[in-house]
């Protein structure tokens, strides 16, 4: 994983874009990144908002907050954090 701070959903994409190495989680992955790592103290996360790759429409794309584990979904402009997961190339 790798936690690149605070961004907005298109810049986050344009950063797996430009390094695919990295992508984002998908709201499953980033939910077990949150039980897995977050709530056992592992990592440096903060409590709060965090992206998904998955979209709601155009304008949407989900986040899960990392405070109460519920999945939300933000204007794609918002600027939340982002963390990456390595992609399988």
């Amino acid at each position: 994983m790798n936690n690149i701070g605070k961004m907005t959903w298109y810049d986050a994409v344009t950063y797996c874009i430009k390094n695919p190495e990295w992508r984002l989680p998908n709201r499953k992955e980033l939910n077990e990144i949150y039980k897995s790592y977050y709530k056992k103290g592992i990592g440096n996360f903060e409590p709060t908002y965090y992206w998904t790759v998955d979209e709601l429409s155009m304008a949407y794309a989900w986040s899960l907050n990392f405070d109460t584990g519920v999945l939300h979904y933000y204007t794609k402009m918002q600027k939340n954090n982002v963390t990456l997961v390595k992609n399988g190339i």
